[in-house]
């Protein structure tokens, strides 16, 4: 059977519209992950390492944190001063 031009443009558009609401609700979801990750960190939830940075911090060494306000100049800030 053949659709009509009518028929075949109302399914293209419905094609449209779940291919645009399944990019918007991707883009949201990328968006909003480092936001949840800051609240769960600030709410003190617990966690798995392999999905913060923990790992990484003792690899290394550990965390320096550091006070911009303190540093007078950019090298001190890099570590050159």
């Amino acid at each position: 059977m053949a659709m009509g031009k009518r028929e075949s443009l109302a399914r293209g558009g419905c094609v449209t519209r779940l291919r645009s609401v399944v990019f918007s609700t991707v883009l949201i979801v990328f968006l909003c992950g480092p936001i949840a990750l800051f609240a769960a960190e600030r709410a003190d939830v617990s966690l798995p390492g392999w999905l913060t940075s923990e790992d990484a911090a003792y690899l290394s060494g550990g965390v320096e944190r550091t006070d911009l306000f303190e540093r007078r100049g950019l090298r001190e800030i890099l570590g050159n001063g």
